[in-house]
């Protein structure tokens, strides 16, 4: 994770993740094995900021900005390792032809199907 970030709504900083050392990965895994196991992210995890932003100076319509989310540390990290769980499990379900499900694969790798 990067380094020098702002903290989330809970207070996190990578840092402070960092600094737990062994005694944070366990506790960590531990709680993204609970996650996964019960399919349910604690109430706590799940609040985040929202911040609208223009796509471009100027904008005037709801279609000219976007809404961001700013989220824990903590969230993102057990988010990124139960997805990584989830593709290795659904990884063999995925037809060839839904590339734009898949990491590292998208519509533009399908074009030498379609070039004659």
């Amino acid at each position: 994770m990067a380094k020098g970030k702002a903290a989330g709504p809970d207070g996190l900083k990578v840092e402070m993740l960092d600094a737990l050392g062994e005694f944070g990965i366990n506790t960590i895994t531990r709680l993204a094995n609970k996650i996964y196991n019960e399919g349910k992210f604690p109430a706590e995890m799940i609040k985040s900021v929202f911040i609208t932003m223009p796509k471009k100076a100027g904008a005037t319509k709801c279609e000219q900005y976007r809404t961001i989310s700013l989220m824990s540390h903590l969230t993102k990290l057990i988010i990124r390792v139960l997805l990584k769980r989830i593709r290795g499990r659904t990884a063999d379900e995925v037809a060839e032809e839904q590339h734009g499900f898949m990491p590292d694969k998208g519509t533009r790798s399908l074009m030498p199907y379609f070039c004659y």
